[in-house]
């Protein structure tokens, strides 16, 4: 027993003379120098310590450099990839003595960290072998096991990251960078913590990580990743792997208050005045090199909700989306604005004139995308669209949408629109085609022109180009044909003017909103040039009424002039029934704003063929007495007064009317 105090007593004493001896042994010049010659023999690169190093041996191995400054590598500019105050490493000296590293701290010191790639896409962060290294360099030491390697606290403080890229002149800079990480060993799971500063907002980022072990050995390993700044959460779960980069699978959540000042902070420009505000998204997410899978995509952008798939792919010029889109109801409006400019004196009160906002298609140019999009509803100014089926395409600033199915206004409609923003004056092009829509809501709702209703059709290609919407209004060209059906002309009461310039009186001549002309067909063709539209062959067939006319609608200033020639018949047909009746015309002209024309017999038009007047008038009155029979069928109605007033002599008490046109009229119709 005493044998064996005595050797145990040795070893102790043995072992105190050897950390005494320690400091004489292995000096801090000699450390310095070796780490030196070993960055150097592995990496190319040259390490400085400016302030010398420290060395303590009890009850650890304390190791301080101070000072210390990393080379780029020797193919790049000039420059340090590293400057810090010091590095601290603690290491536990029994568990070295068995080949074990046990790192009871690493902290590294008011670091600055300068990342950049070269214009040959060289970065400075990835270490290459400087050379074979001296003999005996360590090449032949055993392998240290993952297992044998414990880290305990490991710091950044109040560090400094920079991040240059030469080939596109990316320059970005992160401060007060502090992380804690705390790992028992690389079999065991890792937890991180920490802070910086990026762009003026503090961002907090938390992650664990179950088995670094696993990923060294290019596995996938589950983790836990969250991120959190003003304005702004992200969080991520899933497995995760390095092989040929990171790869990602799991779930992916994000939410932000405001796209809009998101991207402001990001320094994006997005391309609308509006909208872009509250954001929520989560997604199955498969990340793989340079390309993002989401699925099982649920999103919320400023109360539009949509469902589907995406993929996404960064490798290229610029990103490329592919999505397939399932969304309720979308309202354009919140992205426009106020499609409406500044009212000016004598501006109608419905609408006031185009607007002069600045229309910006750049951010066109900052994806490529393939989308599929379906939608409940969706919503422009006051237009409403139902169910539709959209694709677009998205491919060098030029926007490409083929409207494949759309419900329109108890109708369908279909047609392509192209949006080309790669020029400082955007500029757009689109046909259309619809058909059984409802007249009167539809136009009312687009242009504010509720004269129409009926079943309508259009058919119309246009383009223009333009800074603003009145630009754009104004240079529009195009062509196209219109027809309605079953219908009426809100607001007037033709065969009332009749009767009234019988009477000798102009009464009936402008709008009220009891009156209508029914008609069975309302059609017409026109082309349109500098915004001006010019239909030639407006025709109407109605019951006891035909029109022709023809005309020009002044777009940009939102002005109509119109040069018709309303007939009355003795015809009950419409749709189907002859054009080319005998019958009473008066010219009637059309003129002001479309909100609120003013509608004017036209003398220069009755007084240029008189003969034709008064031939007309003979045989409306003459074909009223054989009609009168299939009237007596009506019930009510302005057809039936109409022909009483045309057929019967002039009644008695009549105020008479100093009014050439009503004078010549009556004494025609009283013969």
């Amino acid at each position: 027993m005493k044998k064996i105090l005595y050797i145990l007593g040795a070893l102790v004493v043995g072992f105190i003379v050897f950390l005494a001896a320690m400091p004489f042994l292995l000096s801090a010049e000699f450390i310095e120098k070796k780490v030196v010659e070993a960055v150097k023999a592995q990496t190319g690169r040259s390490l400085s310590i400016g302030d010398g190093t420290r060395l303590s041996f009890f009850p650890s191995i304390g190791i301080r450099l101070n000072n210390v400054i990393l080379s780029n590598p020797p193919d790049m500019a000039r420059g340090d990839m590293l400057q810090a105050r010091s590095i601290r490493l603690n290491l536990q000296l029994w568990p070295l003595l068995k080949k074990q590293i046990r790192v009871n701290e690493f902290i590294l010191d008011r670091p600055i960290i300068a990342l950049a790639v070269d214009k040959k896409g060289r970065a400075n962060w990835k270490f290459g072998s400087g050379g074979a290294g001296p003999a005996g360099s360590g090449n032949d030491a055993p392998d240290m096991r993952p297992e044998d390697i414990r880290l305990g606290d490991i710091r950044i403080v109040n560090g400094i990251m920079g991040y240059a890229d030469a080939r596109t002149g990316f320059q970005g800079i992160v401060k007060n960078i502090s992380i804690s990480l705390g790992l028992p060993s690389l079999a065991e799971a890792l937890n991180m913590d920490g802070q910086f500063d990026w762009k003026g907002r503090t961002i907090k980022i938390n992650a664990w990580l179950k088995s670094p072990k696993a990923m060294m050995n290019k596995q996938f390993s589950p983790t836990r990743f969250s991120l959190s700044t003003k304005g702004l959460e992200a969080s991520f779960e899933g497995n995760v792997t390095v092989i040929s980069g990171v790869q990602l699978d799991g779930r992916l959540a994000f939410k932000t208050g405001s796209v809009r000042d998101l991207a402001g902070w990001l320094g994006a420009k997005l391309p609308t005045p509006g909208g872009f505000g509250a954001f929520s998204m989560q997604s199955k997410v498969n990340w793989k090199g340079s390309t993002l899978a989401l699925n099982s995509f649920t999103m919320q952008l400023d109360g539009i909700r949509a469902d589907g798939a995406a993929l996404v792919r960064t490798g290229g010029k610029r990103p490329e989306i592919e999505a397939t889109l399932a969304a309720g109801t979308i309202n354009i409006n919140t992205y426009i604005g106020n499609r409406s400019g500044r009212a000016g004196a004598g501006d109608t009160p419905a609408r006031s004139g185009w607007s002069t906002m600045p229309i910006d298609m750049s951010g066109l140019g900052a994806v490529d995308a393939d989308l599929r999009l379906s939608a409940a509803e969706i919503s422009y100014d006051k237009i409403k669209i139902g169910q539709s089926a959209l694709a677009v395409t998205l491919s060098n600033g030029v926007l490409k949408a083929d409207l494949g199915e759309l419900q329109l206004y108890q109708g369908r409609a279909s047609g392509k629109l192209t949006l080309d923003g790669r020029s400082k004056t955007p500029a757009f092009s689109v046909s259309m085609a619809t058909s059984q829509v409802e007249a009167l809501p539809l136009l009312s709702d687009a242009m504010d022109f509720n004269w129409i209703s009926g079943r309508a059709a259009f058919s119309y290609s246009l383009s223009g180009r333009g800074k603003n919407q009145k630009q754009m209004i104004s240079s529009l060209k195009g062509s196209g044909k219109f027809s309605f059906e079953n219908g009426a002309i809100e607001g007037i009461n033709i065969a009332q003017m009749f009767r009234g310039l019988k009477k000798g009186s102009l009464n009936g001549w402008s709008r009220a909103a009891s009156s209508k002309t029914d008609f069975s067909i309302l059609s017409g063709s026109f082309k349109i040039a500098d915004g001006i539209v010019s239909n030639p062959d407006l025709k109407l067939n109605g019951p006891l009424v035909r029109l022709k006319g023809q005309g020009r609608i002044d777009l940009p200033r939102q002005w109509l002039n119109y040069r018709a020639r309303p007939k009355l018949v003795a015809s009950l047909q419409g749709q189907g029934g002859k054009e080319d009746l005998k019958g009473l015309t008066i010219p009637v002209r059309i003129k002001g704003p479309w909100s609120k024309p003013k509608i004017i017999p036209d003398l220069k038009g009755l007084l240029d063929d008189p003969d034709a007047v008064i031939k007309g008038a003979r045989s409306a009155a003459k074909k009223a007495k054989a009609l009168g029979k299939k009237l007596k069928a009506l019930k009510k109605g302005e057809a039936r007064d109409l022909i009483k007033g045309l057929i019967k002599n002039r009644s008695e008490g009549e105020n008479k009317q100093d009014d050439p046109v009503g004078g010549l009229l009556k004494n025609l119709l009283s013969r």
